[in-house]
């Protein structure tokens, strides 16, 4: 997708849904501790939008080799039903988050991270 168009789809369902969220802003398997109930570590929390938290914790599975059903029982953890979910700005927040990674994981020769990632973005793109 192109970023700036994704950038502007984010900005637009942002200002509509105008509601922040408490971030763990990279929760992965790594950031669980199996405590009952499970304890999730959080070393830099931020508040933001919870598309973007959803987006980097779909980017951070998929990269490390999580399936597709992976990212979509995330998704049923994050919204009440299928219907609620705004695809349109949560493939933009994945695809922004895609942006950010890349550059780090291209650097430390992490091909199959990028690999995995944009082959998710192709098959879950809507155009």
């Amino acid at each position: 997708g192109d970023l700036n168009r994704e950038l502007e789809v984010l900005d637009e369902y942002v200002t509509s849904e105008n509601k922040s969220s408490y971030l763990h802003n990279d929760f992965a398997p790594g950031n669980i501790f199996a405590t009952e109930p499970i304890t999730v570590f959080d070393p830099s929390p931020v508040v933001n939008h919870g598309y973007l938290d959803l987006g980097l914790a779909i980017v951070i599975g998929i990269s490390l080799g999580d399936s597709p059903e992976a990212a979509m029982q995330l998704k049923k953890g994050y919204f009440k039903d299928n219907d609620s979910i705004n695809k349109e700005a949560l493939q933009a927040a994945v695809l922004l988050n895609a942006h950010l990674k890349f550059h780090r994981w291209h650097k430390v020769g992490k091909t199959k991270h990028i690999e995995r990632v944009q082959k998710h973005l192709l098959e879950t793109s809507a155009g």
